[in-house]
């Protein structure tokens, strides 16, 4: 597309430039800008600068006249692989996908901005180390603080990731105006996403785990050094409980490394389906879950466990693994899947 057809077309409403094919990108965010009636869009930007100058725009615009709908990605980003892992589905409005390019100070570049109002964040393969999103500084700086809108995480191939949050940087943060979102939730995440993370040895700490509090699904995938997904910092305190709230779904597949989901209990009051597979080292779950009253089913209305899914030639690993938690083992028998 020459440069200057874009602006001509004022009427347009939707625009969607997401393709595999490398050449299809907007050049210049100006002509962006300049489609007044533009709802949706959705497209990949070559240069750093034009990205951010459209970032910029949504930012300023948000709420008064700019795109109701946006997926920017930043930059081209397409591999001899599966479309779906590198992406994910659209399932937010207004998403942010970084791939193979710079997202930490230092490098002397200019660095990605995050637009106010962002619902769904993917950074694949960056190019800088990160051990942590405090190191990104469009998440960690607590002025700015677009993140509290924030519902789904997917952070993929980030090759020195070591936590979500390091108790150090978030001690620090968390004194800080703005920083966690009312009701001490974690920018209001409702999905997080982790896959082949492969020096993430934990999650995130017990201490920190509040601001989780909004987390509804938690998929964890090809992290061959994570040993416990919550770690636990003070080993003396196993008797005290924690809370999951509202988290309806855990996904561990392929974590070698796993000894346990955490030492201390979490209560995951409305868990409806737990899915373990690859995990040969785990020996005990500490989750209390909430089963059907007597009478129901499971799988009924009752928002209470549904299904517990494991490998389906991972029986006898799964008969060894002890479930801490008041409830019998025995009694999870009929929910157990195995595939």
């Amino acid at each position: 597309m020459p440069n200057g057809i874009l602006p001509k077309l004022s009427h347009l409403k939707h625009l969607d430039l997401k393709s595999a094919d490398k050449s299809l990108a907007v050049k210049n965010a100006r002509e962006l800008i300049s489609l007044k009636r533009l709802e949706k869009v959705r497209c990949r930007f070559r240069d750093i600068r034009e990205y951010n100058a459209y970032a910029e725009y949504l930012k300023l615009r948000d709420g008064d006249g700019g795109p109701k709908q946006w997926e920017l990605i930043m930059p081209i980003i397409f591999k001899e692989e599966n479309a779906s892992r590198v992406f994910g589905p659209p399932i937010c409005s207004k998403t942010v996908r970084l791939g193979a390019c710079r997202v930490k100070e230092g490098g002397g570049e200019e660095l990605p901005l995050l637009p106010k109002g962002i619902e769904c964040l993917s950074i694949k393969d960056p190019i800088d180390s990160i051990s942590s999103l405090m190191d990104i500084p469009s998440i960690a700086d607590y002025y700015y603080a677009p993140l509290q809108s924030l519902e789904y995480l997917k952070l993929d191939a980030l090759d020195d990731l070591r936590a979500l949050v390091e108790a150090v940087a978030a001690a620090a943060a968390r004194a800080l105006p703005g920083w966690i979102s009312e009701g001490e939730g974690f920018w209001g995440l409702k999905t997080v996403y982790i896959y082949k993370c492969c020096k993430m040895k934990n999650l995130l700490t017990d201490t920190l785990l509040s601001l989780l509090a909004n987390l509804e699904n938690l998929h964890i995938q090809e992290c061959e050094v994570m040993e416990e997904v919550i770690a636990v910092t003070e080993a003396d305190d196993l008797t005290s409980t924690l809370s999951l709230p509202k988290l309806r779904t855990l996904c561990l597949r392929d974590l070698q490394a796993l000894k346990s989901i955490c030492r201390r209990t979490i209560m995951c009051n409305s868990l409806q389906y737990v899915t373990l597979q690859q995990c040969k080292k785990l020996e005990r779950i500490a989750l209390h879950v909430r089963l059907p009253h007597d009478g129901e089913l499971p799988g009924g209305k009752d928002n209470s466990l549904r299904a517990v899914h494991v490998g389906k030639d991972e029986k006898e690993w799964w008969e060894s693994v002890k479930w801490d938690s008041p409830l019998d083992k025995s009694l999870l028998r009929p929910y157990v899947r195995y595939r």
